[in-house]
């Protein structure tokens, strides 16, 4: 008899759950385009749980000597250079001014595909001839979504090309032009079947090469930024204070990564700039925060400081959120059996608990150890157990059942004729 009560236990755990990722998969499947949740979705579709913890390194008003983690201190290694809306000549004469105090790379997040003004050209051709270790950006065209990589790329203007090396400046972004978020990024990816580095990694690999390649070794196709600092945690020049032969600091053997960051450090500018973790604003964010040379940087810096961030793999995420809903359901079960009575309150109540247990967990993994624990699964079967426990001990089991028996009742065997003695 206690034999037969447990399978019966455990095939009623093993329903449930069956039933539970059914209704999982129905709602994951829910046509997007349903109004009554896109406010709440266009609401939540920038942001992340681990924000919280960016957030916390990193606010308006923080004192760096009381943050444990280094995530806030600045990258004296990196230097960001404001190339406005300067023409070729303006930007060669920055080079040359910068040139003139020895950096160890200078890597330019723009794109010379086209002959401007020959003077201008020719001002700007000198200044990459006269460059160390020039790092020019393309970008990377039409995605081959079947053989993987890109089929063409914007290519620099020949007259330039010869002083360079590349890097694509193409970066990963959810959501629209006007309302990006930067997260990610693909380290390297095949262009006309030719590999090559992303525009940070290329760097990367000129300035840290060691770390570079304990980073490709991970083999990841995609890896998660580690955001660690806005331009205040970099040196930055404004477009005044590069076209000046006097530099305010030296920058010997530094990483000069020039871009556009505005008109001047004064104005307010939208273009070439992304949301990211760091915004201030956790919810529905207002106003990107970060220019997309700021985030190559922090790229750099990631892979300069071996920072890299692990996340939890699929298969994983999917095997714990199938154990908490087995275990949810036998202890939802006993409660339905044993205290019928107070079952929603205490349903309920464990639910709750569960929930912000493992958002605790999460936060703390990734604050701690810089691992993205992706417990989705598990928490939305957690919060559809209760509920759903009920309808499947109150009408699929017994449909089942009488099914069950039914189809059993239909394919016995008609009892054998007797025989005579």
């Amino acid at each position: 008899m206690f034999l037969l009560m447990r399978i019966r236990y455990w095939r009623d755990t093993l329903w449930c759950t069956g039933f539970i990722f059914a209704v999982l998969v129905g709602l994951y499947m829910l046509p997007a385009q349903f109004e009554l949740f896109n406010p709440l979705a266009e609401a939540f579709d920038d942001f992340e749980l681990t924000d919280l913890v960016y957030s916390r390194h990193l606010g308006e008003d923080q004192n760096l000597e009381h943050i444990q983690d280094a995530v806030a201190l600045t990258d004296t290694n990196i230097v960001l250079v404001n190339i406005g809306y300067l023409n070729r000549a303006g930007i060669a004469q920055e080079i040359f001014n910068i040139n003139a105090h020895q950096p160890k790379l200078i890597a330019i997040d723009a794109l010379f595909e086209v002959p401007r003004a020959p003077e201008d050209d020719s001002l700007m051709a000198q200044a990459f001839s006269e460059t160390k270790n020039l790092i020019l950006g393309v970008k990377l065209l039409n995605p081959n979504y079947t053989k993987g990589g890109f089929d063409s790329a914007q290519v620099t203007y020949p007259m330039f090309d010869r002083y360079a090396l590349h890097g694509y400046v193409n970066l990963i972004t959810d959501g629209e032009d006007k309302f990006r978020v930067s997260r990610h990024y693909s380290p390297q990816e095949r262009s006309t079947d030719t590999a090559m580095l992303a525009f940070s990694t290329k760097i990367a690999s000129i300035a840290y090469p060691a770390q570079t390649q304990a980073f490709l070794a991970r083999s990841n196709e995609v890896e998660s930024i580690n955001f660690r600092r806005h331009e205040k945690q970099y040196r930055c020049l404004d477009v005044a204070d590069a076209l000046n032969p006097e530099l305010p600091f030296s920058l010997k053997d530094k990483i000069v990564i020039m871009g556009f960051m505005g008109e001047n450090f004064q104005s307010k500018s939208w273009e070439d700039k992304f949301f990211t973790p760091l915004n201030e604003v956790y919810i529905g964010k207002t106003a990107p925060d970060m220019f997309g040379m700021t985030v190559h940087a922090n790229i750099v810096s990631m892979i300069a400081e071996k920072s890299f961030i692990n996340e939890m793999p699929d298969w994983l995420a999917l095997c714990i959120g199938v154990l908490l809903c087995m275990a949810n359901v036998q202890v939802f079960m006993w409660i339905y059996y044993r205290l019928s009575r107070w079952y929603d309150a205490l349903t309920k109540l464990l639910q709750l608990l569960q929930v912000l247990l493992l958002l605790y967990v999460s936060v703390l993994s990734f604050s701690f150890f810089r691992y993205k624990m992706d417990l989705a699964v598990g928490i939305a079967a957690i919060l559809l157990a209760g509920d759903l426990l009920e309808i499947y001990m109150g009408f699929l089991k017994p449909k089942v059942l009488q099914q069950t028996a039914k189809w059993f009742r239909k394919h016995e065997p008609a009892p054998a004729a007797p025989t005579e003695e």
